[in-house]
C-alpha cells in the first residue's frame, strides 16, 4: 500500500481506482474548478446546475447568469 507510510499514522480508509480513470478525473475536475474560478471572477452571482440522469449518456453542467431562485442561508 504506502511505500513511505509512518507507523504512528492509522490508515482509515483505502481505496484505489484504475489510473487512467483517475487520470481523467482529475483532468475533469482541474478543469471544473478553472471553470468556476474564472465565472467567480467575471461574475457577482452566478448558478452552477448539474443535470445528471442515469440514462443519459452525458451529465450537463450549466452556468447561469440568472439568481433569481437562489436561496440565501447566509443571510
Amino acid at each position: 500500500m504506502l511505500k513511505n507510510h509512518n507507523e504512528q499514522e492509522e490508515l482509515l480508509a483505502h481505496k484505489f481506482i484504475k489510473r487512467d480513470g483517475f487520470e481523467k478525473t482529475a483532468v475533469f475536475m482541474m478543469n471544473l474548478c478553472g471553470l468556476i474560478v474564472d465565472t467567480m471572477r467575471k461574475k457577482e452571482r452566478f448558478n452552477i446546475v448539474i443535470q445528471y440522469d442515469t440514462e443519459a449518456i452525458n451529465v450537463n453542467i450549466d452556468y447561469l447568469d440568472k439568481t433569481t431562485n437562489v436561496s440565501n442561508v447566509n443571510s
